[in-house]
């Protein structure tokens, strides 16, 4: 948690824009893909899942969303650790938005710590924000469009291929709410 701290404190230096939880989730996948690609192994070891918008590191995200929702950890929780070394270095600010929480973030008195990381991790670092802290912003659309694909049976290509029931028995099943 200590070298994501450093690369925020890195981002802020650098004066990323937009910087909020969203796109240091993504700037971190990136240079962890990119660090991959070209040195063969991750900066950050964390595990990435596909999110509904964008690659989502798994526990980053989880104390961010520890954050946004205020929760209170129990003392024997594992996370309070990662926790304090993340507000070890960074203040964060709590934005409620219409739709969504977004996590802004503060320097404090730390400066970032460019010894924790090696020659190469420092290259993939300033590689990636330099290439995209100016060209990326978020934006959250103020309309969403729910999109339903229709399902149908052609009788003359069902009788064709000699699945009429299979496929009435499929439109069924599509239909029915619980399904849905």
């Amino acid at each position: 948690m200590t070298k994501v701290a450093n690369v925020i404190l890195y981002m802020l230096h650098k004066q990323v824009k937009q910087l909020n939880d969203k796109k240091v989730a993504i700037m971190l996948f990136l240079m962890d893909f990119n660090h991959q690609k070209f040195c063969a192994q991750k900066i950050f070891n964390e595990t990435y899942i596909k999110g509904s918008r964008h690659p989502e590191p798994v526990i980053v995200s989880e104390l961010f969303d520890i954050v946004a929702n205020e929760e209170d950890l129990e003392e024997d929780d594992e996370r309070i650790f990662l926790m304090q070394e993340l507000l070890d270095y960074l203040d964060i600010e709590v934005v409620e938005k219409e739709k969504f929480i977004e996590l802004n973030f503060i320097k404090m008195e730390e400066e970032f710590d460019e010894s924790i990381f090696d020659k190469e991790e420092l290259r993939t670092i300033n590689k990636i924000v330099n290439e995209y802290k100016d060209e990326y912003e978020i934006i959250y659309p103020s309309v969403s469009i729910l999109a339903q694909p229709s399902v149908a049976v052609v009788d003359q290509i069902s009788k064709k291929h000699g699945t009429c029931k299979i496929s009435n028995e499929y439109l069924k099943y599509k239909i029915k709410q619980e399904n849905e």
